[in-house]
């Protein structure tokens, strides 16, 4: 989510006007900048990166990118530059390889194996889970490449799709290609279609959108009904209470869906009127239903395993001790905890002094196969505390104390 601000914030900066002029805010444009790097690292840059070299391509934008990165507050980069040296400096070896490495590696584009996203995955996602926006975003892209698509609509349009089309395409054939990495493309491309929309020469895009609401309401109608008949989701697929959450949020989607239509069907120059806003509103009501009760994570628990996990973790935890983690620890547990640190090698636990300075416990939070692991490496050391479960299909998380002994 600070991603999505800071490089949602870097494109305003780009679209700066003043009075009739448009002039980038190159202050603001290179503080969002750094600041994404700072949050997130390199997907900060490759969006904004990729953005402002399909805009060198534009006669029309090349100008004001030229003014951009020939700015003396291109020097704010020396912020997240300056925190890689400092990281670098107290983390040493195993964050350069571990962290910065390691975690690169994972996702850079090469030979994919099993556990890897195939090429797509991540265009599939966007296009599926954002529908029917996405569609209309990627028509509206599809435009810039059209003659007949007048200059002054063209100029409208590229900035937000130079700023989510060549990210999108590049996340998309990492070998680690993680959801969240939509977050940031979707505000430029909510924009984009919110312009298509309300141009009248965009008949395409005005004809999906108005068939999306005649196919609709049907459509929710029906499922609703399934849902509270209990033929889909069946009684097998969770608590009656999800089921007829999902079924009357569909209800109410379809009553919303109508009464948009039936407000615009006089039509107009714009489709961005207070129907459009019923009709999107029922889209986000089902989104909303759609997550809390059907998606795959609220139906595997993972989430409630990982807070009720953490909070035991805090209630074990006593002042002085250090947690430290070894092992495939997904990351919701370093953000709960606020413990940012990598998961270490054998040979890195290994070389820990046997116990903290501060004079507490050494904590390793781990899984079922770290926990394995750490028993062959060093039969003993590692005192099992507590499982936890996480979800249905990974395996349990572990917290325990990584003892004194022999050998280091």
């Amino acid at each position: 989510m600070v991603l999505t601000v800071l490089t949602t914030t870097a494109l305003l900066a780009l679209l700066w006007r003043e009075g009739e002029r448009p002039r980038a805010n190159a202050p603001l444009f290179w503080l969002a900048t750094s600041l994404s790097i700072l949050a997130k690292g390199p997907p900060g840059p490759v969006l904004i990166g990729g953005g402002l070299l399909l805009l060198s391509f534009s006669r029309e934008e090349r100008g004001r990118v030229k003014r951009l990165l020939t700015s003396p507050w291109m020097a704010l980069l020396g912020l997240p530059l300056l925190w890689f040296v400092l990281a670098l400096r107290e983390g040493g070896e195993a964050y350069l390889t571990g962290t910065v490495l390691g975690e690169l590696s994972k996702r850079a584009p090469g030979t994919y194996g099993s556990d890897d996203n195939l090429p797509g995955t991540l265009f599939v996602h966007f296009v599926v889970r954002a529908a029917p926006w996405s569609l209309l975003a990627l028509i509206a892209s599809a435009r810039l490449a059209s003659r007949k698509t007048a200059p002054e609509v063209r100029r409208d349009l590229l900035p937000f799709a130079a700023w989510f089309i060549p990210a999108l395409a590049f996340f998309s054939v990492l070998r680690g290609q993680r959801e969240d990495y939509l977050l940031p493309l979707l505000p430029p491309a909510a924009l984009l279609v919110a312009r298509a929309l309300s141009d009248p020469t965009a008949a395409l895009e005005r004809r999906v959108w108005d068939a999306v609401a005649v196919l609709f309401a049907p459509a929710a109608l029906l499922l609703g009904a399934l849902a509270f008949l209990a033929v889909w989701p069946s009684a097998r697929n969770g608590p009656p209470v999800a089921r007829y959450l999902w079924g009357g949020s569909l209800i109410a989607a379809a009553l919303l869906t109508a009464w948009g239509w039936r407000r615009d069907r006089s039509g107009g120059a714009s489709r961005l009127t207070a129907g459009f806003f019923l009709r999107t509103l029922a889209l986000l009501v089902v989104s909303l239903a759609f997550h809390a009760t059907l998606s795959p994570q609220a139906r595997s628990g993972k989430g409630r395993d990982l807070e009720e996990f953490v909070s035991r973790v805090g209630r074990e935890r006593r002042e002085g001790d250090e947690i430290s983690f070894f092992g495939d620890v997904t990351n919701g547990v370093r953000f709960i905890t606020r413990v940012n640190a990598p998961s270490l090698p054998p040979e890195g636990l290994a070389a820990l002094d046997p116990g903290p300075p501060s004079g507490g416990r050494r904590l390793l939070i781990t899984d079922a196969p770290g926990e394995e692991a750490l028993n062959a490496f060093k039969p003993g050391r590692f005192q099992v505390y507590f499982h936890r479960p996480h979800g249905k299909e990974n395996p349990d998380l572990v917290l325990g104390e990584w003892l004194p002994g022999p050998g280091g």
